[in-house]
């Protein structure tokens, strides 16, 4: 059996994927989820729990998450976790878990299974990391001292980090003249990174690193602005009704709508607060539609659909990357609604997305001293990648003869040393 010296780790908001470096050489990635029928070396960044005894992780979460009827905690996204100072945990089969000792949780299980892979106990790791991963230094901060924190509880003791966009640009094997700027776009799900390096001969050191940029805005971010504009006011949250002989406007908060359209937070909710409004606003709600947009609300938290919503969400998002306009027609266990969502709107509404990722880019360029005609070569990279928006703007903002795109889930995983 080849000596593993270490492992390569891509821990992603939505996929993760695991390498190593051995005393025979590199191996890009390894299978960590047979049961990913797609890609058995991607596993989904997925935890699902139905009770204290049993824990899923990976695709297979789906099919236990339908078998239990959505009983116990289901968590997608809570990579983005690390960086909300906020939030000290959530309560999990009547206990308080932490967000390190959650994602120490599923980092566990994927060094579990690299270690049967190899049939050695590895204890050393690089583990790629995003530019930012918050909107402040004090949350980025906090976000890779939890992060440091998981891996050790998962088992690692040797710990090394490597920008993302950096280790994408070093897998990547590009024809380029001998020395070329080069810009590299890492637009994940949950981070949208940057870096510009001066690469010689298609290769490149330490030094050779221009600048780095990121912002804590991505994928997740478009499902947010789908689920909030369009989805959500089938669920009442735009009703606004008043009390008998009050003047105030009451409805749900601004705090619980941004739960509800956040794919991290969906599960974490109180749902006492979902019931308080309820019971309320049923008082006196008069119109019958907003009664069973009501009626929507309670159905979707008592049958615990909102990670199959969100599901359906995400497809929406992928669909409105291809074509005009797309129907979301849902009706399950009490919850039964349309929405018709034009891409025209859908964009409108998602602006602020572009306009932050495109704030990195230019931070970038900035640090770089570098103008736009100087960038020889962008690499794009990451899941948001085939956003056709940020393709778009990309392509005029450098020319499109420029844009290398590349749909290798193992960019990251494959760079990292």
């Amino acid at each position: 059996m080849v000596e593993v010296l270490k492992y390569t780790l891509d821990f992603g908001t939505s996929n993760t994927l695991l390498g190593a470096i051995t005393a025979l050489g590199r191996v890009p990635s390894i299978p960590l989820d047979f049961k990913n029928i797609n890609n058995p070396h991607v596993i989904k960044s997925l935890i699902y729990t139905p009770n204290e005894h049993e824990w899923y992780f990976g695709v297979e979460c789906y099919d236990k998450y339908l078998e239990y009827e959505g009983e116990g905690r289901f968590f997608r996204s809570f990579k983005t976790l690390l960086s909300r100072e906020s939030f000290e945990g959530t309560m999990i089969h009547g206990k308080r878990v932490g967000v390190v000792e959650l994602v120490a949780r599923y980092l566990r299980e994927v060094r579990h299974r690299a270690n049967s892979f190899y049939q050695q106990d590895v204890t050393r790791v690089v583990c790629g990391r995003p530019v930012r991963f918050g909107d402040s230094k004090k949350s980025d901060d906090v976000a890779l001292s939890r992060l440091k924190e998981a891996l050790r509880l998962a088992g690692f003791v040797d710990i090394e980090f490597t920008y993302e966009p950096v280790a994408a640009a070093r897998s990547m094997k590009i024809n380029l003249k001998s020395e070329a700027k080069v810009l590299v776009a890492d637009l994940g799900a949950g981070t949208s990174d940057f870096s510009i390096i001066n690469m010689k001969n298609g290769t490149f050191s330490p030094s050779d690193i221009l600048s780095v940029s990121g912002v804590n805005v991505a994928g997740d971010s478009f499902d947010y602005s789908l689920m909030k504009n369009f989805i959500l006011p089938e669920f009442g949250s735009r009703i606004k009704y008043k009390r008998p002989g009050s003047s105030v406007e009451h409805g749900i908060s601004k705090t619980l709508i941004q739960q509800m359209s956040t794919p991290a937070i969906f599960s974490l909710i109180n749902d006492s607060k979902i019931e308080s409004y309820i019971e309320d606003a049923q008082d006196f709600v008069t119109n019958p539609q907003d009664l069973k947009r009501l009626e929507n609300l309670e159905s979707l938290f008592d049958s615990k659909l909102g990670f199959d919503l969100m599901k359906e969400v995400e497809l929406a998002k992928i669909d409105l990357s291809k074509f005009m306009e797309r129907e979301l027609d849902y009706s399950k266990n009490g919850v039964i609604f349309k929405a018709r969502i034009e891409r025209g709107k859908y964009e409108e509404s998602s602006k602020y997305v572009e306009d932050k990722v495109f704030e990195a880019l230019e931070v970038a360029l900035l640090k770089a001293e570098l103008k736009d005609m100087e960038i020889d070569a962008i690499i794009c990279t990451g899941g948001s990648v085939q956003n056709p928006n940020f393709l778009k703007l990309i392509k005029n903002k450098f020319g499109k003869e420029k844009v290398l795109l590349s749909n290798d889930q193992c960019d990251v995983v494959g760079g990292l040393n």
